[in-house]
């Protein structure tokens, strides 16, 4: 694994540097949502890992290229080999060009320059880049001339081999190594005494948290992770290293399960369940029998010891190892009155074995009588018997065999399965996920106090029950369930934004992102502004130590989990499903997450499990509600025209510019309710063509506009520049209204004085409006309709204010082709929505005026 942070961050930024925001977005793969920042760095990362990898083992073969190329290193001319390999893709941006030769030479040209961009942090040398482009990042596809160049040959070709669009699962990589196209690069990696491995693994929320622990055990080894898959990781094994053992993940797995990941914790789990313990007997009552004994037999049991916060001692120490179980009973012990312990672990101590400490006492069972409490004269040895009871229950850490069935059966690959296994019989299935548990079942009502509420129980194989109370006792969770409960109750609290990456992500790429939270105030983005400095601009950053971030990364399921507490969006989240509240309030950071992570597709969900849906190279943010402005074949019709990438980003700050106008001007209700009528209205109009959608208020007919300092539409005329440019992107349609609006807006801009009211300026298309929709049933022809409304308009327009001829005709194409546009809208939809959005232009004719033509400017 590459050690030399700062220097793999160097050259990503580098790379970042030199191509522009749309060149950045542009798709990179017809079957898997790829940009072309993602999918050149991603090779470029892994292309700089191999190389670095065959240094280690196999120093002799990078001499030549030391040799040959003075001043930049062999990893380095990997890495930008691998960024430009997919150089012809550049081509796809000349959409205009319909000449495919034409198209390439353009492409080769962009190329140079990015090369010589990227070089120049080095040197200025005309041959490197010439050699860069033509020979280094033809390795990708092409074959080897020169044995020389060997190893970069290797690096290259490898590392395209592992982003291959068709890789469905990770058991799909030996195939791709035994196919001619890449079967001699494996084997000359074999000769760099370097195996190409891979480890398969279940996903779920466990292995997801445990999975950084697991990569340190791989480094620790001598092992290079090298690739994260959506289910494992490809890693490049030296051959004079062993497989990795089953055993060993095993290992780190339970100490994720016992002690949170660390033995460190161990001080920290023993005085959480110590607390929990003291709530029940640090009470008055309790302090009350300690110093007067009969007062025990008075109270009844259940209000000494309340069910509600009297949780049985293994309920609550639950799944954690033996020794911090035993640590947990002995500070109760010490610690808290006497009697109220004996009581305790007499009458709570299990569920499922009630029984036991009162049997260690001499009782025959536990006793319905608390007579024997009055013939307590020495309580130190009533809690020694107590003590040395624990101590034999918990006298050794055995082996979880639950946790150990789900190791072997859920890790497969090139591992060594050293675990052994006796087919013994299952004491009961985890009422949550299904595993068959063989150790000590742990009740399912520990499951739910664990999670309090704050994420999904979903049980698939129970239907309604008449006697839940009484079943429920009878249910029972496994130690993984019980982990992952307390994880999503403090730590991972949902609702998730999940970012996953298509087909996987290299590991060290994944290590250096990382993002500040993104806070920034929406402003109108330059397609031709360098990559990095939207990147940044968006909360972006490149760290040199991934353990001091604060992102949930799967390195075993090739996505990032971003909890909606860590964005600051709510405290304590108590929903059991994403609402339609929480979506709509998450959406507004999907689009800086998405460029953060290099154009990724999001998903927001409250279940752990769910990944971003794609069916094609386009990226969207998906959720459980089908909001259709969010579905990528409504935005790109033709997933193989390019563009849809930056359609989709547009839309989604188009968005983010509107949430943050609304916040600056209402209260929490309000927002939720604004908030709602906005993505109503968007779906709506997003119906007939996705540029109606981003155009969208969600005030509705007749809404009030107010430029007053701090009101909705003041807030909107200070992002309306991001709002047009969307909606120009995403359509034809959206290109020609913005021209429209804005060609209307500087002819008032000429004609009026100060701003005046919304209705003293744009009167005039109101007369036209009025006039379009009053003759949709006396004309059928489209033209004549047209020309009429246009006519109205024009005749109002010049009869308020005083108009040249280049200003008039300039009025009259703008008017004409709006009025063609509504009554296209009005065909495909129906005359009511029509309307709506003749009332939304309106609203945006006269923000366009706002912001050409600022307060208290005068001709």
């Amino acid at each position: 694994m590459t050690q030399n942070y700062q220097q793999l961050v160097k050259l990503i930024e580098n790379a970042m540097n030199s191509v522009t925001f749309e060149q950045a977005v542009m798709e990179a793969k017809y079957e898997t949502p790829q940009s072309f920042i993602f999918h050149s760095l991603s090779v470029a990362t892994l292309a700089y890992d191999i190389c670095e990898a065959i240094k280690e083992t196999s120093p002799d073969s990078l001499k030549r290229l030391s040799e040959l190329y003075k001043g930049i290193t062999p990893e380095e001319l990997c890495f930008y080999g691998g960024f430009l390999h997919d150089w012809n893709k550049l081509k796809s941006l000349q959409i205009d060009k319909s000449d495919e030769e034409e198209k390439l030479k353009i492409a080769k040209e962009e190329t140079m320059k990015i090369a010589k961009e990227l070089l120049k942090y080095i040197k200025e040398d005309e041959r490197l880049i010439d050699d860069i482009v033509n020979t280094f990042a033809s390795y990708a596809e092409g074959s080897l001339n020169d044995r020389s160049y060997m190893p970069a040959w290797v690096a290259i070709k490898l590392a395209d081999m592992l982003m291959i669009s068709n890789i469905q699962s990770i058991k799909d990589i030996p195939y791709f190594m035994e196919s001619e196209s890449y079967e001699n690069a494996i084997k000359t990696l074999n000769s760099y005494k370097l195996k190409l491995d891979y480890i398969s693994s279940s996903f779920r929320l466990f292995t997801l948290i445990a999975s950084r622990n697991i990569i340190d055990d791989l480094i620790e080894k001598g092992y290079r992770p090298l690739m994260s898959y959506k289910d494992g990781v490809v890693i490049l094994r030296p051959e004079d290293k062993p497989f990795l053992k089953l055993s060993d993940i095993y290992r780190r797995l339970r100490e994720e399960v016992s002690f949170g990941g660390s033995i460190d914790n161990k001080n920290d789990l023993i005085d959480d369940r110590f607390e929990k313990i003291k709530r029940c007997l640090n009470r008055d009552i309790i302090n009350e029998i300690n110093n007067n004994k009969e007062k025990a037999i008075q109270y009844d049991l259940n209000a000494i010891l309340l069910t509600r916060i009297c949780k049985p001692f293994e309920d609550v120490v639950g799944s954690l190892d033996n020794s911090i179980k035993l640590e947990v009973a002995k500070k109760v012990i010490n610690e808290l009155q006497p009697i109220g312990v004996i009581m305790y672990f007499i009458h709570r101590f299990s569920s499922k074995d009630e029984d036991y400490i009162a049997k260690k006492l001499g009782f025959s069972s536990k006793p319905t009588s608390r007579q024997y409490i009055l013939k307590i004269d020495d309580t130190n040895s009533w809690l020694k018997k107590i003590l040395m009871a624990l101590q034999e229950r918990y006298s050794s850490n055995s082996e979880d065999l639950t946790l150990k069935y789900y190791t072997k059966y859920s890790f497969s690959g090139d591992i060594k399965d050293d675990l052994t296994w006796n087919n013994d019989t299952p004491k009961d299935y985890c009422t949550v996920c299904g595993l068959p548990i063989y150790s000590t079942p742990t009740r399912f009502v520990q499951y739910a106090e664990e999670i309090r509420g704050k994420a999904e129980i979903w049980i698939p194989r129970e239907k309604a029950l008449d006697y839940i109370d009484t079943t429920i006792k009878l249910w029972s969770a496994c130690p993984i369930c019980i982990y992952e409960a307390r994880q999503m109750r403090d730590i991972i609290t949902p609702p998730y934004l999940i970012i996953s990456f298509y087909p996987g992500i290299p590991i060290s790429l994944l290590d250096v992102l990382d993002f500040n939270k993104p806070e920034p105030e929406t402003s109108r983005i330059d397609v031709n502004e360098k990559f990095y400095n939207v990147f940044k601009m968006f909360g972006g950053d490149l760290t040199t130590t991934p353990s001091h971030r604060k992102l949930m990364v799967g390195y075993l399921g090739s996505k990032i989990i971003i909890s909606i507490v860590s964005l600051g969006l709510s405290k304590q989240s108590k929903e059991t499903r994403i609402t339609k509240t929480s979506l709509n309030k998450m959406l507004h950071y999907a689009p800086f997450l998405s460029i953060i992570f290099l154009i990724a597709p999001v998903r927001i969900s409250s279940e752990i499990y769910d990944v971003p849906l794609y069916g094609s190279n386009v990226i969207s943010v998906s959720s459980n509600y089908s909001y259709s402005f969010l579905k990528p074949e409504n935005i790109s019709n033709d997933s193989r025209k390019p563009g849809g990438n930056l359609k989709v980003i547009y839309q989604l700050l188009a968005y983010s510019a509107k949430y943050e106008a609304l916040t600056n001007v209402t209260g929490k209700m309000d927002l939720d309710n604004m908030l709602n009528k906005l993505v109503q209205e968007w779906d709506l109009y997003a119906s007939v063509d996705p540029a109606l959608g981003v155009l969208s208020l969600g005030l509705g007919l007749g809404t009030p506009i107010s430029f007053n300092e701090g009101s909705f539409f003041w807030n909107i005329s200070r992002r309306a520049w991001i709002i047009l440019d969307a909606m120009g992107k995403v359509s034809g349609m959206g290109d020609s209204l913005k021209d429209n609006i804005f060609s209307l807006a500087f002819v008032l801009k000429e004609v009026v004085g100060e701003v005046p009211s919304k209705y003293a300026v744009i009167g005039f298309i109101r007369d036209g409006v009025d006039t379009f929709f009053r003759t949709s049933f006396a004309l059928e022809n489209k033209d004549d309709r047209v020309e009429l409304a246009t006519n109205a308009a024009l005749g109002s327009l010049e009869n308020k204010y005083s108009l040249d001829q280049k200003n008039i005709n300039k009025a009259y194409y703008a008017l004409k082709s709006i009025f063609e546009t509504l009554y296209d809208i009005e065909k495909k939809s129906d005359r009511g929505l029509a309307m709506s959005v003749a009332n939304t232009i309106t609203n945006w004719i006269y923000i366009a005026l706002s912001i050409v033509k600022p307060e208290g400017e005068k001709n």
